[in-house]
């Protein structure tokens, strides 16, 4: 749905969307009792086959805000791509989701990036008032 520009003076940030897409590649495993390893991103534990396996709690939530509005999301995008990127990061694809910036590419990015789909949740109302 076409929801308002968010404003983030405004609390909670949460009132101010409706949905959500659940996607577990935005999940990253956030609480732990002792040093970790990651992959790229933050998003796995370590990238090896003797990697540790996380255990999923599923009453955990982290909520990733980096679509949470277009205009800031874009406007945040535009500064990040005039910043100097790592050759080697550029070459690996790392990050290339932050050099969309305008027009096709960035409503791609926005709205249809490949690994979300399209669908979307209602943001529980208990959680709207959380955060």
């Amino acid at each position: 749905p076409e929801e308002p520009e968010f404003d983030p003076q405004e609390h909670p940030w949460l009132l101010q969307r409706s949905v959500c897409r659940q996607n577990t590649e935005s999940f990253k495993p956030i609480l732990t009792s002792k040093p970790l390893a990651y992959c790229y991103g933050f998003h796995a534990l370590c990238c090896s086959s003797d990697c540790p396996t996380a255990v999923e709690d599923l009453a955990l939530l982290l909520i990733h805000l980096h679509r949470v509005d277009y205009n800031m999301t874009r406007r945040r995008h535009q500064q990040r791509a005039k910043q100097k990127w790592n050759a080697s990061d550029l070459a690996k694809g790392y990050s290339k989701h932050q050099l969309a910036v305008d027009g096709q590419e960035f409503d791609d990015f926005y709205y249809r990036h490949s690994t979300l789909g399209n669908t979307t949740a209602e943001i529980d109302a208990l959680m709207r008032h959380a955060f």
